[in-house]
């Protein structure tokens, strides 16, 4: 027998049969609440030591970019004062000399060696401080940058110090 719909009365008897009990959850996809709050313990064991690397990894690097920063302001100090002819610095002994430093005013010089006291003053590394020693070596000078400096790792504010050097020999004409 075909209804209206089209249908057969066995169709009708499927669709309008005995139906799966509903608002009851099938046992095989329910999940317990214990189950819930384990999943979200193993999730949170995973993600706070990963979050606790991303800050760690963060803070060394920013710790890495000053050490940059300072070492290449040593190095421009450095060529800048390589440049120079051996006149246009201040006298220099064989004891070692401050010739530059943020704590006390230059030694006095030539008209190039006044540029480099310019561009030592007006440097933007306001919290480093900066010594600059000469000291004569046989044929030469040895010049050394000492570098302190506040580095912020794990939390600690740690003092650092950095030292570059470089000899530059008298230039004979």
């Amino acid at each position: 027998m075909v209804s209206a719909s089209g249908m057969t009365g066995t169709d009708v008897w499927m669709v309008a049969g005995p139906r799966p009990d509903r608002g009851k959850p099938d046992r095989r996809t329910a999940v317990s609440l214990i189950e819930v709050m384990l999943a979200i313990l193993i999730l949170a064991m995973a993600v706070v030591p990963i979050i606790t690397q991303f800050t760690s990894v963060h803070r060394m690097s920013v710790s890495a970019r000053r050490l940059f920063e300072v070492s290449s302001n040593a190095q421009m100090i450095l060529e800048s004062l390589s440049q120079l002819e051996p006149e246009e610095l201040p006298s220099i002994a064989a004891a070692p000399v401050r010739i530059l430093s943020d704590s006390a005013p230059p030694a006095s010089g030539a008209r190039r060696w006044g540029e480099i006291t310019a561009f030592f003053a007006n440097s933007e590394m306001r919290d480093v401080q900066r010594d600059v020693t000469a000291t004569r070596v046989g044929a030469g000078l040895l010049i050394t940058v000492d570098l302190h400096w506040i580095s912020l790792i794990h939390d600690l504010r740690t003092e650092r110090t950095t030292q570059l050097s470089s000899y530059i020999p008298d230039r004979v004409y």
